[in-house]
């Protein structure tokens, strides 16, 4: 069983830390906290997360966090394309992503976060986020 939940966080030009700093210097909107929770399938990918960009607007992507104490493969996807990927387990079981400078996503493009466990490992929990501007 997987929950996905989406928070919406006004920019209020407060400077309220590293996303409110970004939105700051986009001049963006608002930001968009995609998070998903979920168990692995040892041997089958999974896709965690998948929104599609709102038509007339742009994303810019600047933090993916995948967390898991099994070894895992992840990817995030804009188009079908990879655009970041990693590994997280009990070596390194929060594996961040952060683009420098944020990557630029148009409207009416999907976004996925997928993830692989390997064959032959125990279930376990897994949580993704992936943090964008809107403009």
């Amino acid at each position: 069983m997987s929950s996905t939940s989406v928070i919406e966080v006004a920019s209020t030009g407060s400077g309220g830390g590293d996303i409110q700093d970004l939105l700051d210097f986009l001049g963006a909107g608002a930001a968009q906290h995609f998070k998903s929770t979920t168990t692995t399938t040892p041997g089958v990918a999974q896709t965690l997360i998948s929104e599609t960009v709102p038509a007339g607007k742009t994303w810019y992507l600047h933090t993916a966090r995948i967390s898991s104490r099994m070894d895992i493969k992840w990817e995030v996807k804009v188009a079908g394309a990879v655009a970041a990927s990693g590994r997280s387990g009990a070596g390194h079981p929060d594996s961040p992503h952060q683009w420098h400078p944020a990557k630029s996503v148009a409207a009416s493009t999907l976004i996925t976060v997928e993830i692989l466990s390997r064959s032959g490992q125990p279930v376990a929990d897994v949580e993704a986020y992936l943090s964008a501007a809107e403009v």
